[in-house]
């Protein structure tokens, strides 16, 4: 970056700090403050990862699914008191309860997805079955309980399972990365959030998408949420049935990032389908105009339909919503049919919109609020870093904080990695809290399958979204490497994109969780191995000579490159930085401005040294090889 650029950016961080509202809990609409802040956060933690909370309205306990360990927690209300009810085999992703609260359906993680049915009375596992993909999530039951609905994350579909039958009998491909789904009143529809935009991301539209399965004509129909939608927290259905409620973040990336104020980088959005016209009816932003409410996740209505519940993953908060308001404001006392498509355009950039409806706005005590269940008149809230659940008391249309509550015993000595990982995700580090770090690098510091106009090398020149796997292993650090080490793009990233000063000891707790990160097995693989596709791709890497510029293991030579193909005259005759090839499956779109939809794209139309003298057979062969790394 020029030097008076950076000058200036400098000038604004440090004016920008020293008007810094001080930070005392205190929410506009919150009706009681709680006075938690960052310092009061401290090591170690609880020996608990939560990522599930579910209500067995039977007996009026709850059951916590707990990542590591592994096992389902019972929490009884009446005494305060937790028991580990069973351990699990398999990292669980989430879990659903049969209507009659005996039966609970597991989903466990890994190339290898399987499902695990537990009989609650007896503790016990009763079987186990495969998904037949690769990391499923968010199971569903049909109503009659003799189905299971299961996204299969990174394969891109859904699976329908026959529970007499134990297995797979139909499936669905969806977009990208389906990490929630609701199920319509009537079991006609299912509605499933796509994480990830697909597509090239020098579009002028780069959005995620739902996607709705009509199970009875067995179609797929995607609907589009507004530009720049991504990173879908979850998905709940209305009591009535009228409505699915999704949380996302929504991405300003057509803009430089030369300030932060507004939400000018990164604002955070609830967006609402209408399930009778299966069409898109509105997003709200969850934002104030000077606070974010970062990385929103979990969403529930309570059960008389009359409150929406929306948590914060990054700043650790609870939004509490009337949702008579809510409809009431984006309708404006007229018909919908009235209203052009500007008017909800404009309701989405709205940062006054719920100062206007007077929500709650709620500092929660933990770190990482990933799962909420309402359970009479109280909100059971899991905090997935801190290892906690808090327990709010709801009066009416008024929320309370009332408790904290321990899932597991104390670390004996700090885990810096999930330290690290916290900080990733929190907003804590940002002005205004209105990102983290892994708002533009979700899904455990990967891509957010967008362009960005970052400033550290000239304005014009969006690139795409980068992995933080092995950043710090392949030197230099940015697509054209103007961070000698992923060292000091960390604390570049907290200076000139959070807007904040730099705090060593985090920015080296972050280092120590990027380090960490571990390649996820390629859903190309079969049986952990290479298909025989991928085998011939092999040799043709080596033949062609992709292994010299991409030697293994990591494969990446640690050089940089001028390119043929430039995607902006500013960047004409620089050299860019050579990237790794692990997990590129999952880091699609390619090259650095994102032009290459697919790997086949990028070999048979983006390379610059050409594979015209391979067949069609070949070039499969070597995409096959590549996505399997």
């Amino acid at each position: 970056m020029k030097k008076p650029g950076l000058l200036f950016l400098l000038f604004i961080s440090i004016t920008i700090l020293a008007l810094r509202p001080f930070e005392t809990g205190i929410f506009s609409g919150s009706s009681s403050p709680v006075p938690f802040s960052y310092s009061d956060r401290v090591l170690p933690f609880n020996r608990a990862l939560p990522v599930e909370i579910l209500y067995p309205s039977d007996n009026g306990r709850l059951l916590v699914i707990s990542e590591d360990p592994a096992r389902v927690i019972e929490y009884n209300p009446a005494n305060q008191e937790l028991r580990n009810l069973m351990d699990l085999t398999q990292k669980p992703t989430g879990a659903v309860l049969s209507g009659d609260s005996e039966r609970l359906f597991i989903t466990l993680g890994g190339p290898d997805g399987r499902v695990s049915e537990v009989n609650i009375p007896d503790q016990k596992v009763i079987r186990t079955f495969s998904t037949g993909g690769h990391t499923p999530v968010s199971p569903v039951l049909s109503s009659d309980e003799k189905t299971l609905y299961v996204c299969n994350r990174f394969n891109n579909e859904v699976v329908v399972i026959d529970l007499d039958r134990r297995r797979v009998v139909n499936r669905f491909q969806v977009v990208r990365e389906p990490t929630s789904m609701v199920i319509s009143n009537n079991g006609s529809y299912l509605f499933v959030g796509n994480f990830l935009p697909s597509g090239p991301s020098n579009a002028e539209r780069v959005n995620s998408e739902v996607s709705v399965i009509d199970l009875g004509e067995e179609s797929v129909r995607n609907i589009q949420l507004p530009n720049g939608s991504n990173s879908i927290g979850a998905m709940t259905l209305s009591p009535d049935g009228r409505y699915v409620y999704i949380t996302h973040v929504l991405a300003r990336f057509q803009v430089p990032t030369t300030q932060i104020e507004r939400g000018w980088i990164n604002t955070n959005a609830l967006s609402i389908i209408d399930v009778d016209s299966q069409e898109f009816y509105a997003s709200v932003l969850l934002d104030d105009v000077d606070l974010g409410f970062a990385n929103p996740r979990a969403i529930s209505c309570s059960p008389d339909g009359k409150l929406l519940f929306v948590t914060s993953f990054g700043a650790n908060e609870l939004s509490v919503i009337d949702r008579d308001k809510l409809h009431s404001e984006i309708e404006d006392t007229e018909s919908l049919s009235s209203f052009s498509a500007s008017h909800y355009s404009d309701i989405a950039n709205d940062l006054s919109f719920m100062h206007r409806i007077n929500r709650q706005r709620i500092r929660l005590p933990g770190y990482g609020p990933n799962s909420l269940v309402i359970a009479g008149s109280d909100v059971y809230i899991t905090e997935y870093y801190s290892g906690t659940l808090s327990v709010l008391d709801m009066d009416n249309a008024t929320v309370r904080y009332e408790r904290q509550i321990a899932l597991g015993e104390r670390e004996t000595e700090p885990d810096m990695v999930r330290y690290g990982d916290m900080l990733f995700n929190s907003s804590d580090l940002c002005f205004q809290k209105w990102q983290s770090c892994a708002s533009c690098h979700p899904g455990d510091a990967r891509v957010d399958g967008l362009n960005w106009d970052l400033l550290n090398d000239g304005i014009g020149n969006p690139k795409n979204t980068k992995s933080m796997l092995y950043a710090h292993q392949t030197p230099p650090s940015m697509t054209l490497g103007v961070r000698s080490t992923a060292e000091d793009a960390v604390r570049a990233g907290i200076r000139f994109i959070q807007f904040a000063e730099v705090d060593e000891s985090k920015a080296g707790a972050i280092d120590i969780y990027l380090k960490s990160l571990r390649p996820v097995p390629s859903p190309y693989l079969v049986n952990n191995r290479l298909s025989r596709s991928a085998r011939r791709g092999q040799r043709l890497f080596e033949r062609e000579g992709c292994a010299d510029c991409h030697p293994s293991p990591l494969y990446n030579d640690l050089k940089s490159y001028k390119l043929g193909y430039v995607g902006s005259s500013i960047d004409k005759g620089r050299k860019f930085e050579n990237a790794t090839l692990i997990e590129v499956w999952r880091t699609a779109p390619y090259l650095h401005d994102g032009s290459a939809v697919t790997m086949d794209d990028l070999i048979r139309i983006h390379n610059p040294y050409g594979t015209s003298e391979l067949t069609d057979e070949e070039r499969a062969d070597l995409a096959e090889y590549v996505l399997s790394l």
